[in-house]
């Protein structure tokens, strides 16, 4: 289902011009090969930290 919704989506963007689709995966290293697999390339990694919650 993830797949044909990518394709989906990328089919959309093509039809309206779109020449780039920026994604957002955080350390999730499943979810970067599932868009590895589907031709997307990492072109950038931020590290992100955030303060433990209190509780």
């Amino acid at each position: 289902i993830a797949t044909k919704m990518v394709k989906v989506a990328l089919e959309i963007a093509q039809q309206r011009g779109l020449d780039f689709i920026f994604l957002q995966a955080f350390a999730n290293e499943g979810i970067i090969g599932f868009y590895n697999k589907l031709g997307f390339q990492t072109i950038y990694k931020k590290n992100v930290y955030a303060l433990p919650r209190e509780e």
